[in-house]
């Protein structure tokens, strides 16, 4: 049991820093669970916290959901994150994960540089084409949250609203991958305890990632989006460069 504690407590600081972002929480936690399981249960463990995480941040930021939006953006992405999911066995996530690396830091420094996030029109072609590309990258590589997140930064969304939309879409992907997990018979009945602890930590971590967020400016805010931004851009190319070297 007290092992079981570390691994709430970690998806309670992950949930925090999830709510403050609006992505992170599930790669912040992925590596600390398979620490405590078998990575095949690790995944569909922190999918499952991933789901309530959501519809917890979901809950607390619904009244700024866009549904034009998450409709637009969100559609595409589940659709293009299956295609992924079914391309990733082919095509070589190495370099991918160096492209996704260099796009991200990428944008983080030209935002800097410039004081400001580069602006995109939020049109239904722009939409259309950001939710189909963070739905492949989501199915080729297993996160999505990054790429999403710089795109609904490039609309320039109020941080409640950006909030809300991310939560929105994140929680269908959830929902239509977690059957699967269910159907191969990834979740014994031992780690409904744990589950439990884990669905507590979303919970708790969101509450306080909500108090936190109501008390940074949108300035503070996207700052420091931005730094999680230059950390997942980073491990993406750390991750990819070691291994093709």
């Amino acid at each position: 049991m007290t092992e079981w504690i570390w691994l709430w407590v970690a998806a309670f600081v992950a949930q925090i820093i999830g709510t403050l972002t609006g992505f992170g929480s599930a790669t912040i936690l992925t590596p600390i669970a398979i620490c405590f399981v078998d990575i095949k249960l690790a995944i569909p463990m922190v999918a499952f916290f991933h789901l309530f995480a959501n519809l917890f941040r979901l809950a607390f930021f619904y009244k700024h959901v866009r549904i034009h939006i998450g409709l637009w953006f969100g559609v595409p992405a589940i659709l293009m994150g299956m295609l992924g999911a079914l391309l990733s066995a082919r095509l070589p996530s190495d370099w991918l994960q160096v492209a996704l690396g260099l796009f991200l830091c990428s944008f983080v420094f030209v935002s800097m540089r410039k004081g400001s996030i580069p602006h995109l029109k939020p049109s239904n072609s722009t939409l259309l084409l950001s939710g189909m590309g963070s739905g492949t990258l989501a199915g080729l590589l297993g996160t999505g949250g990054p790429i999403r997140s710089a795109a609904l930064l490039a609309w320039g969304l109020p941080k409640e609203v950006y909030l809300g939309v991310s939560a929105a879409i994140a929680a269908s992907v959830d929902i239509t991958r977690l059957p699967v997990y269910w159907a191969v018979g990834n979740f014994p009945q031992e780690l409904w305890t744990v589950c439990i602890g884990l669905v507590v930590a979303a919970f708790l971590g969101t509450w306080i990632g909500r108090w936190c967020v109501q008390r940074v400016s949108q300035e503070h805010f996207i700052r420091i989006v931005l730094v999680l931004l230059a950390v997942m851009g980073v491990r993406f190319l750390w991750k990819g460069i070691d291994g093709i070297i």
